[in-house]
């Protein structure tokens, strides 16, 4: 098992909130070991299924009361919660108001049909928690730094999610089943997929073109849907947290792109996994784009962790000047921006048009020899 910060963060918001919410990529196994931690801490709990049908609908059918028998536990968990279709906020505000006097923590791929004000509370309050896919930082907390960056060419092909102590032909077969989790139609109440083969068809796209300008339309003409189609798809993969968009940042400069958008994994073994290359990094023709994938991932899961009011883009003009990455805190206004470099041995170019655009924006490299900074550091780059 990897060693998840998030992990006691959670366990100390159940021992003191009364509702939580807690989402996690489909395919990530966390709640077997959510489960074992609560077992170590001799915590009593229950656990309910929103995704078996008959368990759903008899809880969906309970009034208060019988749900205050039901949920005798001190910690009761709701499994897949997006499935549910009743009022969840009657269910929240007896909890509250101690009428059912357990900690309820809905968990799920996607969010539950809660209240939006009720989850901006529980947002502000740290009881809204993602957990995300394994951090670099995390790795490196459990096996050393020096250990993780001697493995960087292999995370880099294989993602976070497994341990790559494993043989390589047991790795790749274990991202090509969770990979194929994505075609599932089955995602969520309300979260229709008409095709599997046509999100199929969309993620493979997304993948092909890592760190580049895609449109929907481009993405539709290639797979031979509609714009709109292809644009629900695209947001509900976002929301089930496997894939980025990063718009493109824009102040009204001459020649910037101002509505496009680039795509990034959460997880590049994933990536690799869907367009079926799992080739070592220094025989491919995409080292660039991946290695721009992983940092950037990894930045976004460790600000989600530590430093959440982030907002982030990609800059680039219609001549293909570029800027990779930039961040802006929507706290102190502060803007970065970086460039990745896989190969340490080249010198970084800044384009001289965003220079002059933006001079008050600092400008960094992230390479082999700087990114584990980029990667594990709570202040300011």
């Amino acid at each position: 098992m990897i060693l998840r910060a998030q992990y006691e963060l959670i366990l100390e918001t159940i021992s003191k909130a009364k509702v939580m919410v807690l989402t996690a990529p489909k395919g990530l196994d966390y709640l077997d070991n959510l489960l074992r931690l609560l077992q170590e801490k001799n915590r009593s709990f229950a656990l309910f299924s929103m995704d078996k049908i008959e368990e759903r609908k008899r809880i969906e059918q309970l009034d208060v009361a019988q749900l205050g028998t039901l949920f005798s536990q001190p910690i009761t968990l709701l499994h897949e919660s997006q499935f549910l279709s009743m009022d969840v906020q009657k269910i929240c505000d007896a909890v509250l108001n101690n009428e059912i006097k357990t900690t309820l923590v809905f968990t799920g791929t996607f969010l539950p049909p809660i209240d939006e004000y009720l989850l901006e509370a529980l947002r502000m309050e740290g009881q809204y928690i993602h957990l995300q896919f394994p951090t670099f930082y995390e790795l490196a907390q459990q096996n050393s730094l020096p250990t993780e960056d001697q493995r960087l060419p292999q995370r880099i092909i294989y993602g976070n999610t497994l341990d790559i102590h494993q043989e390589e032909e047991f790795i790749e077969k274990q991202l090509l089943t969770t990979s194929a989790q994505l075609f599932q139609t089955h995602l969520g109440r309300g979260e229709r997929i008409n095709k599997a083969d046509q999100l199929t068809k969309v993620l493979r796209q997304l993948a092909f073109h890592i760190g580049e300008v895609v449109t929907y339309n481009q993405v539709a003409s290639e797979c031979g849907i509609d714009n709109e189609t292809v644009e629900r798809y695209i947001e509900i993969l976002i929301k089930s947290f496997w894939i980025i968009r990063l718009p493109s940042f824009s102040n009204g400069q001459r020649y910037e792109l101002r509505k496009s958008h680039q795509f990034y994994f959460t997880d590049v073994g994933i990536r690799n996994a869907l367009i079926k290359n799992f080739n070592p990094i220094d025989l491919r023709n995409d080292q660039a784009a991946l290695w721009k994938n992983w940092v950037i991932a990894e930045r976004i899961k460790w600000n989600a962790m530590n430093n959440p009011s982030k907002d982030y883009f990609f800059w680039k003009t219609h001549t293909n000047q570029q800027i990779d990455f930039i961040e802006v805190d929507q706290q102190t206004g502060s803007v970065d921006a970086f460039q990745t470099l896989w190969d340490k041995r080249k010198s970084p170019k800044i384009p001289k048009a965003f220079s002059n655009a933006y001079p008050n924006i600092k400008t960094h490299v992230v390479n082999r020899s700087t990114y584990w900074r980029f990667l594990a550091q709570k202040s300011k780059p």
